[in-house]
C-alpha cells in the first residue's frame, strides 16, 4: 500500500537531503523527481537501507554526474547565396509531406494543424493524458527545457523533442516504447528530420504545425567530456554536400576558436611518446631501467642521462594533460 501523500513528500525530502549529503553534490529538482520515481517505491518508508540503495544507483545517472551539455556553436550569418540555398532546401523538403506524416496528421492532429504558439501546450496535453492512462510517473508527462545530457539516465528511454517558436527553446520529454501518440510523433519527426537535415525539435514542430524548419548547410556542435573523463571532447560538423570546402574549413575554424581559443598546441611525436611511456612506467621500476627500455624502443631519441630523461618525461606528461585542445571548454 502506498504511503499517504504527505508522508511520501516528507520521505522524499528527507531522502533527497541524505542522498545529496552522502554523495557530496546537489541534484536538480527535475533530476530528483525523475530519479526518485525510478528508484524508490511509493510504499517504502525512509530508512538507512533505502538511502544506501539510492546511492548505489547514482553512478548510472548522468543527471548526477553533471556531464556538461552539448551545445551548438553559432555560425556567421550566411551570405545571400547560402541563405537562398538553405531556404530552398527547407521549402522543397517540407512542401510535400511523406505518407507517415500525413497519416499522423490525419489520425492525431486533425484537419487543421496546431497553431505554432500552441504547439508546446498541445504536446503537453497529450503527454499528460497518456501518462495518466498508462500510469507513468510525472517526469514523463510534460516537456522540459533543461539540457538533455544533464538529466537523462545513461541507459534509458527515448525522447520526443519540440522547438517552441514562442521562445526559441528546445523542449523534450521521455517517451516509453509502445503504441502512443507521443512515441508515434517521436518516430515520425525523427525519420523526417533525418531525411531533411534539420533538428528533431524542428521536425516535430513542422509535423504538428507546418512551420518550415531551418536547414543549415553547415552546423557545429561541441560535445564536452564528462567530468570523470580526461578526454572525449568532440566538435561535430554536419555538412550538406553542396557546401564549398572553404566554408567547411571556416566553420570548423570558428568552432574550434570558440572552444579552445585562437591556438591549439599539439606536442611533437617524441613528446607524445614520452608522455605515454612515462604514464605506463611500472610502479617501483627505477628510472635507469625505464630509460634503458625507452632507448631500446626509440633509438632515434636515445638518452644518455637519467635526469634529462626523467625531466622530459615529467614535462611531456604534464603538458599533454594540461594543454590538451579543449581543456578550456570545461573550465
Amino acid at each position: 500500500m502506498d504511503l499517504p501523500e504527505k508522508e511520501l513528500q516528507e520521505r522524499n525530502l528527507q531522502l533527497r537531503e541524505e542522498v545529496q549529503r552522502a554523495a557530496g553534490r546537489q541534484i536538480s529538482d527535475e533530476g530528483w523527481e525523475f530519479f526518485v520515481e525510478k528508484e524508490a517505491a511509493d510504499d517504502e518508508p525512509f530508512s538507512r537501507h533505502l538511502v544506501d540503495l539510492m546511492l548505489e544507483q547514482l553512478p548510472y545517472y548522468s543527471m548526477v554526474g553533471r556531464r556538461p551539455p552539448s551545445r551548438r556553436i553559432m555560425q556567421p550569418a550566411p551570405n545571400e547565396t547560402i541563405q537562398a540555398y538553405e531556404d530552398a532546401l527547407a521549402w522543397f523538403a517540407s512542401r510535400t509531406p511523406s505518407f507517415s506524416v500525413e497519416r499522423f496528421r490525419a489520425s492525431v492532429v486533425g484537419r487543421k494543424l496546431v497553431t505554432p504558439s500552441e504547439a508546446r501546450d498541445w504536446l503537453n496535453d497529450r503527454l499528460e493524458a497518456e501518462g495518466l492512462e498508462r500510469g507513468l510517473p510525472a517526469s514523463y508527462r510534460h516537456l522540459v527545457s533543461v539540457p538533455k545530457d544533464s538529466l537523462l539516465p545513461v541507459m534509458e528511454v527515448q525522447i520526443v523533442e519540440l522547438r517552441d517558436p514562442v521562445d526559441g527553446l528546445d523542449y523534450w520529454a521521455p517517451v516509453l516504447p509502445g503504441e502512443s501518440d507521443a512515441n508515434w510523433l517521436r518516430l515520425t519527426a525523427k525519420n523526417w528530420a533525418a531525411d531533411v537535415g534539420c533538428t528533431n525539435g524542428m521536425a516535430t514542430l513542422w509535423v504538428i504545425s507546418g512551420v518550415t524548419p531551418s536547414v543549415e548547410m553547415v552546423s557545429a556542435v561541441f560535445h564536452p567530456a564528462a567530468p570523470t573523463k580526461a578526454f572525449g571532447e568532440r566538435i561535430e560538423l554536419t555538412v550538406d554536400p553542396a557546401t564549398p570546402p572553404e566554408d567547411v574549413m571556416l566553420a570548423y575554424k570558428k568552432a574550434r576558436t570558440a572552444i579552445a581559443g585562437g591556438r591549439v598546441r599539439t606536442p611533437t611525436s617524441k613528446h607524445l611518446r614520452l608522455a605515454v611511456f612515462a604514464d605506463q612506467k611500472p610502479a617501483g621500476e627505477k628510472w635507469v631501467e625505464t630509460m634503458r627500455r625507452w632507448n631500446d624502443a626509440y633509438p632515434a631519441w636515445e638518452y644518455e642521462y637519467v635526469p634529462n630523461f626523467w625531466r622530459d618525461c615529467d614535462r611531456a606528461l604534464k603538458r599533454f594533460l594540461k594543454d590538451r585542445p579543449f581543456t578550456r571548454g570545461e573550465e
